[in-house]
């Protein structure tokens, strides 16, 4: 029997890039959020848009985040793989979904209002 090992294990051998996982996980973030809001609009529902509101600051966040780590240096005492990437990659998210939360930057508030004008 012949094993052939040409099959692709994980999505970094598939020739997926952490730049294509994020835009993908952005892009479902903001369909999540554009869903919710209509969601919210057509419920006439505050609580479901201050939620909504909250989860657009927060990918607004999460994109921030990402930047500031993207210029932190690589080193080769560390280790850099895949796994690593996507650890942190999923630790900033919720580092974002955290700071949303604690309404210390204020976004979702201005949003809010300004949305909830419409309703």
């Amino acid at each position: 029997m012949r094993i052939d090992h040409t099959a692709a294990s994980s999505p970094a051998s598939m020739g997926l890039g952490q730049n294509q996982i994020n835009i993908n996980k952005e892009q479902s973030q903001t369909g999540k959020f554009a869903r919710e809001l209509e969601n919210a609009q057509n419920k006439k529902d505050q609580a479901k848009l201050y939620k909504a509101c909250q989860e657009l600051e927060s990918v607004f966040l999460n994109q921030i985040l990402q930047s500031m780590r993207n210029t932190i240096p690589k080193s080769d005492f560390t280790g850099h793989s895949y796994a690593t990437e996507l650890w942190e990659s999923l630790l900033f998210e919720e580092y974002a979904k955290e700071i949303s939360k604690s309404n210390s930057t204020g976004l979702a508030d201005i949003i809010f209002r300004q949305l909830s004008q419409k309703l």
